[in-house]
């Protein structure tokens, strides 16, 4: 019997046998990638997401435009488009009126283009689901590059374990249905990060095999895909220096000029284009509006005209929101520094919890790290400086965003720095620990990105403080019903209220749901020495009463009002002063029930506040 027949089944057939010519990590990935292709090509895109949010308006119609017209110009088919898609105006949409003297008042979008010339293809083919296709495919990339990089050092079951961990445990994929750039530009970021640095890692073979990966043109491909970074989003620049700065450490300082050279020459080209394009290198800068429709409506709609209608929104300079030579300053910068990485809405460590697990494994081993860790580490520092400074009160990216989307673009880098792992341990705390925060919101992607709000509003987060800094960026400005409503004359008040356990102000007071803890921000416009609240309930009740820290427990009788003294511990921030108000009431009546009334709410008890206008001047 020969040994090939020896080797055959009873029935003389050879057996099957899977030659592994893929790592099981990288299938993993793929078939992920497939089933998440085959969602966004079979989604509903208008009806799933429910309209478009933030500035998806702008870049929607960009990329329309890019793949059926093959411009940058904003004309009535345009506006006739999106109507077609969405019933409705885009809602947010940002224009500049070119000045140059050859096209007179011809009108353009003012966003970065990049994202629309990249989309383009995949519109042109599957219409809206392309852009939800580009973001799969983009993710799936960076999830790619995140397994080869760090199983260059891990084990492969290691590696596909905490790079999935790293995407997957963060909010990063609420962004693959969001149809603005955040996607494009954390994968830019990702992947340039991946071939600048794959290459101090990589094993020796590899080397061998792909020396244009493991060589130094490959700093010329990450300088390139960061000048686009910087491009679409400006911020992105910081993430930059640590290419030359490791060169000038090395003395390589020739290389360094060239990887300066690309990165500067590949920048100023994309701003270059936008210049001929619209007359301007700054494409958020001249005469620049954003429409809405309460706003005049849009231009070509119903003859409205640019210049009588929408909102001037235009950024000709870089300046600080909050002048620095102000105490007051300094302290709301130090009071954003600790949103910045606990927030409750917008925090570093609830939102990107993996990257928290990444540098605790990069600081355990220490004595193993290297110059580009520490460079990698302050260029992601650096970038969370940047935005602090520059932008005091929209740092997470304005529009109500589900964690920080402006710090998203950095969010890739941490995976870079994390160490050889011998164990799961790493991908265990990163998937536990991250799942903690935003498994209630991935688990339901399509609601969560249309109601962010709603996540905050129970479970853990709820437990982390409030950036009352950045009252105006909260995602309760979504809902019209609970932001900014007017309370009180002497003196006027604000109240936005943070969840559905309040109600909006009624009877010169406002309900708290029975059984149930409401939290809502006070806003003046003077500093407030104390407030006297008025509770009073249909039933007997325990209320917990706290503005800002200081807090106070009361028995409120059946109708039988009890009056309060809180002293409050405000934040100050743009010429305002904040006071997170919570009640927590532990019963509660339906009136409909034992009364003649129709009202079938639950309600705990009525706040009334008076406040206590402090006279001495603010310090």
């Amino acid at each position: 019997m020969t040994a090939h027949s020896a080797s055959s089944t009873p029935g003389g057939a050879r057996p099957f046998r899977l030659r592994r010519t893929v790592e099981p990590g990288l299938l993993l990935i793929l078939a992920i990638a497939a089933a998440g292709t085959a969602a966004a090509l079979s989604l509903d895109v208008v009806e799933s997401l429910g309209g478009v949010k933030g500035d998806e308006a702008t870049y929607v119609m960009m990329a329309l435009s890019a793949a059926h017209d093959g411009d940058m110009v904003y004309e009535s088919v345009d506006l006739e488009r999106f109507y077609r898609l969405y019933e409705g105006g885009p809602e947010g949409l940002f224009l500049k009126r070119r000045g140059a003297a050859q096209a007179p008042g011809e009108l353009y979008f003012a966003k970065a283009w990049l994202h629309a010339v990249v989309a383009a293809p995949f519109v042109r083919l599957f219409g809206l689901n392309g852009l939800l296709l580009l973001n799969v495919w983009l993710l799936a990339g960076a999830a790619v590059a995140g397994y080869v990089f760090v199983a260059a050092r891990s084990r492969e079951g290691v590696a596909c374990a905490f790079s999935l961990a790293f995407l997957c445990a963060s909010i990063t994929p609420i962004y693959v249905i969001w149809l603005s750039p955040e996607m494009l530009n954390f994968a830019l970021v990702a992947y340039a990060y991946f071939f600048w640095l794959y290459k101090e890692v990589a094993p020796g073979e590899h080397s061998r095999r792909w020396p244009w990966l493991t060589g130094s043109r490959s700093d010329l491909v990450a300088a390139v895909l960061l000048g686009l970074a910087t491009f679409s989003k400006p911020p992105n620049l910081a993430l930059f220096a640590p290419l030359v700065a490791l060169h000038c450490w090395r003395g390589r300082y020739v290389h360094g000029v060239l990887v300066a050279g690309v990165f500067g020459l590949v920048a100023a080209g994309a701003f270059g284009v936008n210049t001929l394009m619209t007359g301007e290198w700054n494409y958020m800068g001249g005469d620049r509006r954003t429409f809405y429709e309460g706003a005049g409506g849009f231009p070509y709609e119903r003859g409205a005209a640019f210049d009588r209608a929408g909102i001037p929104m235009t950024t000709n300079e870089v300046t600080f929101d909050e002048p620095l030579d102000r105490p007051e300053s300094w302290l709301v910068l130090l009071r954003n520094a600790g949103y910045f990485l606990v927030g409750r809405h917008f925090g570093f460590v609830p939102f990107f919890f993996p990257a928290v697990v990444a540098v605790a494994c990069m600081l355990r081993r220490r004595h193993s790290m290297a110059a580009w860790h520490v460079l990698v580490l302050g260029a992601a520092g650096g970038m969370a400086v940047v935005l602090l400074f520059l932008l005091p009160y929209s740092w997470s990216g304005g529009g109500g965003p589900l964690g920080n989307r402006y710090f998203l673009s950095a969010y890739g880098v941490f995976l870079f720095l994390a160490p050889a792992m011998a164990t799961m341990w790493p991908a265990v705390l990163a998937w536990t620990g991250g799942s903690i925060f935003v498994a209630h919101i991935l688990i339901n992607p399509l609601v969560s990105a249309r109601q962010t709000y709603a996540p905050t509003q129970q479970g853990i987060l709820r437990l982390l403080p409030v950036e009352l800094t950045m009252v105006s960026d909260l995602p309760v400005n979504l809902i019209m019903q609970r932001r900014g409503l007017p309370y009180g004359e002497e003196p006027p008040m604000f109240l936005y209220l943070l969840d559905g356990n309040s109600t909006p102000p009624e009877d010169g007071g406002f309900w708290i749901e029975g059984g149930a803890t409401a939290e809502i921000i006070v806003r003046t416009f003077v500093p407030v020495e104390a407030f006297e609240v008025r509770l009073r309930s249909f039933v007997p009740n325990t209320v917990r009463v706290s503005i800002g820290g200081s807090a106070q427990t009361v028995r409120v009788g059946s109708d039988l009002p009890v009056t309060l003294r809180v002293e409050p511990r405000p934040v100050y921030a743009r010429e305002s002063w904040f006071h997170l108000l919570s009640v927590e009431t532990q019963d509660g009546l339906v009136q409909r029930l034992v009364r003649e009334s129709e009202d079938a709410r639950y309600l705990g008890v009525q706040v009334r506040l008076d406040p206590t206008v402090r006279r001495q001047r603010r310090e």
